[in-house]
């Protein structure tokens, strides 16, 4: 931890169990790369969007949300649509989870301890 590796340590929930059951993957393009800011501001006030990256190719971002409901995640959607910037965006729903996994990377060297 005190050289950086570990960044933090968290607990996995079962995402039926907090009412959370539905897992989305949203591309967004930018209209131009100065709503960059204003966008992951939103982005990170949002406690239902899991993840999010700047990717190459035809989209800049994509993003993992949960929602309650498909009801949730439409008003999810309008809301990240309605952000300053959001030029387009491209949904795609999760149908099931075949892998997760939270781990140190597998080819992350390994280090031998310091004493």
């Amino acid at each position: 931890r005190q050289t950086g590796v570990i960044r933090q340590y968290t607990i996995l929930v079962d995402p039926d169990k907090v009412g959370k059951p539905i897992h989305a993957f949203i591309l967004v393009v930018l209209q131009q790369p100065s709503g960059a800011d204003k966008l992951t501001e939103y982005i990170k006030s949002d406690p239902d969007i899991l993840e999010c990256y700047a990717v190459t190719g035809e989209y800049d971002y994509i993003i993992k949300v949960c929602a309650r409901d498909v009801e949730q995640l439409e008003q999810k959607l309008n809301l990240l649509k309605q952000q300053k910037g959001v030029a387009k965006s491209y949904t795609m729903l999760s149908l099931m989870e075949h892998k997760y996994r939270a781990c140190i990377l597998p080819d992350a060297p390994k280090e031998e301890p310091t004493v």
